[in-house]
């Protein structure tokens, strides 16, 4: 249960007290408090140097029903000596040297040397009962003068880890391997922070990886306007679907030199490999162009418009109309559950509404006279139908309404990658296929369970938002996905450098966050607000090196919102070895 380093570690409880930090952003002022724990350990070199790393500690709590360990997190620690406050300016330089000489030479060798370390409370106690361990949610407050322990890394492993759960990377400061829940990761929601250069497209790309490997019904589609993921996922990608917003980019030549090759695979995968995937997606129709130009696709109500118009006004052929209307409606509308805004190409694209829709209407063209109004209209309406049974639709440009659709009904690959550089063309795409997305899974029945990754998200969710720049459309619609989209199998992960001029109303959907250095502390101070977690967690994340995160989860780990230290996967390693480049 506990690690005493060999006989070494020992320490006592000196004070919990309540730390105050504030700092004034555009909306206002925020203040946070959070408890922070001194604890007092005897100084020696073994003990100093493990707390450097993260550790989990367990404060001895005398209760009314036994005893009881509270769980704590060292989030900094400082050594100290008897003599060093009396070591100032004030006092001449002899006797300072004479001094500093005395501290230097009592570390490890002194009772008068000791270590201060800093944690904060996890909120969660251990008690053991029967020889089992058992971490469980408490209020409780610890006691000055209690006796402190460090758990085990066996223990740190029950306390947060999912047996059966996937792996995400490794704990640090711990031999232990982090899963967690990744149905859990993809269901609530995720955020990645962390300034440019941290690898937040590497680490959203190998979290990707591990969702489609545990999910076997997850479409993932990633809106990129930067031109990363492509490359990041290009082995996964060759399966999969590459949409580009402008038709220069159907050139492989130009689309190559769009895609940002990291420097670190510069050397190790050549253009040309490349420009061979990309060449095959575009031979297989699964290199498409996707157009936000507005649409003005016939929907059923088109031509539920024209027939009531026809029985309303008494026109020829008013009662065949009347009846093929009711016979739509029911057919349709009552018995498939379709609805009025449906497209025709969605009809179209089922076989069986298909045929009742085209029946119904023949029988009724039929039956009216060549001078009936309603007869060109309908001619019109089946010459669109006739074209669109005998023309692949995978060969027209795709509307965002279109994408939607087509990954709701789980007519696509697993992962599809919409490559859109222009963020005002970028915010009207993301905005319609999310809108149109919601309605079909509100509408039409859940379809397919679909993850949508927002890249540069400050992008789309900005905290202050205008109608001109399209803002204003893709703000509501995220933050529409984030609020609603759980219930409908609808999941959204969002990736940013620029946490503070984010929509907070936004960020507080997350369930789960990765976090990396963030050098402005007004970020970090917008997330210890936004999640409710201590700024002095927050504050170690400015020492983490590539490839190290903070990550916190109220979902996804089997603990709620215990913040921990993790190393992960190099997606780029991955890349290779499955192209038997490493």
């Amino acid at each position: 249960m506990f690690d005493d380093l060999g006989g070494l570690f020992e320490a006592r409880l000196k004070e919990v007290r309540t730390v105050v930090r504030s700092t004034r952003l555009r909306e206002g002022e925020i203040a946070l408090s959070s408890q922070l724990a001194t604890i007092e350990a005897k100084f020696l070199y073994k003990v100093f140097d493990k707390l450097h790393n993260p550790c989990f500690i367990a404060i001895e709590r005398e209760t009314s029903e036994g005893l009881t360990y509270l769980i704590y997190e060292i989030v900094g620690l400082k050594a100290t000596h008897f003599q060093m406050p009396s070591i100032d300016s004030s006092v001449p330089k002899v006797i300072r040297l004479e001094l500093l000489d005395k501290v230097r030479e009592g570390w490890e060798k002194s009772e008068e040397a000791w270590i201060d370390v800093y944690a904060i409370p996890t909120g969660y106690k251990l008690d053991v009962k029967s020889d089992e361990l058992k971490f469980i949610k408490s209020p409780l407050s610890p006691l000055a003068g209690a006796y402190v322990h460090l758990l085990s890394d066996d223990a740190v492993k029950l306390f947060l880890c999912y047996d059966e759960g996937v792996e995400v990377g490794s704990l640090l400061g711990f031999d232990i391997d982090l899963k967690i829940n990744m149905v859990n990761l993809v269901r609530y929601h995720m955020g990645v922070f962390g300034f440019t250069g941290v690898g937040k497209s590497n680490l959203t790309a190998f979290l990707i990886r591990k969702a489609m490997e545990s999910i076997d019904d997850l479409k993932v589609i990633v809106f990129d306007v930067a031109g990363e993921y492509s490359i990041h996922l290009l082995d996964i990608l060759q399966n999969g679907r590459f949409y580009v917003s402008e038709r220069s980019l159907l050139n492989l030549d130009r689309l190559i030199q769009s895609q940002v090759i990291p420097e670190t695979l510069e050397e190790k995968i050549d253009s040309r490999f490349i420009e061979i995937i990309y060449e095959r997606l575009m031979n297989e129709d699964r290199l498409k162009l996707l157009s936000v130009s507005e649409s003005y696709e016939l929907i059923l109500n088109d031509v539920l418009n024209s027939l009531r118009s026809t029985f309303e006004s008494g026109r020829s052929g008013a009662v065949a109309a009347k009846r093929a209307y009711s016979d739509l409606v029911k057919l349709l509308i009552v018995d498939k559950g379709l609805t009025e805004e449906t497209p025709l190409r969605e009809i179209l694209a089922d076989k069986e509404t298909c045929e009742i829709f085209l029946d119904v209407l023949k029988k009724l063209t039929l039956s009216l006279s060549d001078r009936a109004g309603l007869k060109s209209d309908l001619e019109s309406i089946l010459e669109f139908a006739e074209y669109g049974l005998t023309v692949s639709h995978e060969k027209l440009v795709t509307m965002p309404e279109e994408l939607a659709f087509e990954i709701w009904a789980g007519n696509t690959p697993g992962l599809t990658i919409v490559y859109v550089p222009e963020p005002i063309q970028a915010r009207i795409t993301v905005s319609r296929f999310i809108d149109k997305l919601l309605l079909l899974k509100k509408t039409s029945g859940l379809g397919a369970r679909v993850l949508t990754v927002l890249d540069e998200a400050q992008e789309y969710i900005p905290d202050r938002v205008r109608s001109e720049d399209k803002t204003e459309n893709s703000n509501r619609a995220v933050e529409m996905l984030l609020r609603q989209g759980r219930k409908y199998r609808a999941h959204c992960w969002l990736a940013t450098q620029r946490v503070a001029h984010l929509n907070v109303n936004a960020l507080q959907q997350l369930h789960s966050y990765f976090v990396s250095t963030l050098p402005r502390f007004y970020d970090r101070m917008v997330i210890a607000d936004a999640f409710s977690l201590s700024y002095d967690v927050l504050e170690k994340t400015t020492t983490l090196d590539i490839g190290e995160w903070l990550f916190v989860s109220y979902k996804a780990t089997k603990r709620r919102n215990v913040p921990v230290f993790i190393r992960t996967s190099n997606n780029e390693e991955i890349l290779l070895r499955n192209f038997g480049l490493l």
